[in-house]
């Protein structure tokens, strides 16, 4: 795992990092619930992986959480958000500023507020630029 600049992590004991990924300055990873993280996953700077909120309905208000997934291969943008009980999945490519509220398909590109896919792919196993 590599780290490029200060990143904020909350409750550190909830979250796994797999194999070859990189995080980078500014992110915050909040571990109010488990927080999975596979293999080869980029996340850019500036993003939220969050697990917690409030229910805004009631008063008092009170807290709740909801475990996050990200599964190998993943890449998010910069400035994007993971909500609360989320999953995406492989080889998906999460646009930059998107609020991710519901779960992301594998091989899918996503963005927006709320994100939603706006293409799927078939991933190529190498890419040749000759």
């Amino acid at each position: 795992m590599r780290f490029y600049g200060s990143i904020k992590v909350y409750m550190p004991n909830n979250i796994s990092v797999g194999n070859n990924c990189a995080i980078n300055e500014f992110v915050i990873l909040n571990g109010r619930d488990e927080i999975i993280i596979g293999n080869n996953v980029i996340i850019s700077p500036l993003s939220i992986i969050n697990t917690g909120g409030l229910i805004y309905d009631t008063f008092p208000r009170k807290h709740f959480s909801k475990k996050v997934i990200i599964k190998n291969n993943v890449w998010i943008g910069t400035g994007a958000q993971i909500m609360p009980g989320v999953s995406i999945g492989e080889n998906s490519v999460i646009g930059g500023g998107a609020v991710v509220t519901r779960d992301i398909p594998p091989n899918s590109v996503a963005m927006g507020i709320p994100a939603s896919v706006k293409k799927t792919f078939v991933l190529q196993k190498e890419c040749n630029n000759s």
